[in-house]
């Protein structure tokens, strides 16, 4: 299975999935002008790793801005990894954001009131 590594732009986030480390970097800034492309092979193989993944599978969301359709995006990566960890498999979210992003953590823990990971939402 390939790596996934879209180096990002003033609009959209670096995207670094790894199949053998079993970890999914999301970071930067996500306002896409077009999130159905950013994300489309985003989850195109995130699908397929969660037919063979890994012993562990983190995904670390390192994002200091994002817009409602990457939120959007991003519960449907979280609605993948919970299913991964309700077959049984050992999924963690490790959310870091900026300290004075108070909106971004209401967001995320409104979101992980309906998503049901283990999950650690830090801000820095």
């Amino acid at each position: 299975m390939k790596t996934i590594d879209q180096q990002g732009s003033n609009l959209n986030p670096n995207i670094d999935f790894n199949s053998e480390e079993g970890k999914l970097t999301i970071s930067g800034k996500s306002i896409p002008v077009n999130v159905e492309q950013l994300f489309s092979e985003v989850f195109t193989w995130l699908e397929e790793y969660a037919s063979h993944p890994n012993k562990e599978t983190k995904l670390e969301l390192n994002l200091q801005y994002m817009n409602g359709s990457t939120i959007r995006s991003l519960i449907d990566v979280l609605k993948i990894l919970q299913r991964m960890s309700e077959q049984g498999e050992k999924v963690k979210v490790e959310w870091n954001m900026p300290a004075n992003a108070e909106d971004m953590k209401d967001i995320g823990e409104h979101i992980f009131s309906t998503i049901h990971i283990p999950h650690d939402i830090r801000q820095n």
